[in-house]
């Protein structure tokens, strides 16, 4: 219990600012380590500004979606939605965000 306590200290501690984000999605990337730090760690209206897919896009990732595309994790579902529409020519994503979908399957 005490190290998982020192863990997630040490964790916003180095990983929860801009240099640490990128140093996460690297570590894990290469090694499988999940040092993100979740989205209600943030506070809210944390915006970030990225590129996704040729888009510039303002992230709030104190937000669950936002915090999803901004550190490019992947779901289950999107695969599954791939390979249900991957012979698609024209698709509609209708939703109550920013288009996660949308701006997946557009890669």
């Amino acid at each position: 219990m005490i190290f998982r306590k020192t863990f997630y200290n040490l964790r916003n501690i180095f990983f929860k600012n801009r240099i640490g984000e990128i140093i996460s999605i690297y570590f894990q990337k290469l090694f499988g380590l999940k040092l993100i730090v979740p989205h209600l760690e943030y506070d809210l209206h944390t915006f970030r500004l990225v590129k996704r897919n040729g888009l510039f896009l303002k992230l709030d990732i104190s937000n669950e979606v936002d915090h999803f595309i901004y550190f490019k994790k992947r779901d289950s579902s999107f695969d599954y939605l791939h390979n249900e529409i991957k012979n698609a020519r024209t698709i509609l994503d209708i939703g109550g965000n920013i288009g996660a979908f949308a701006l997946f399957l557009n890669s």
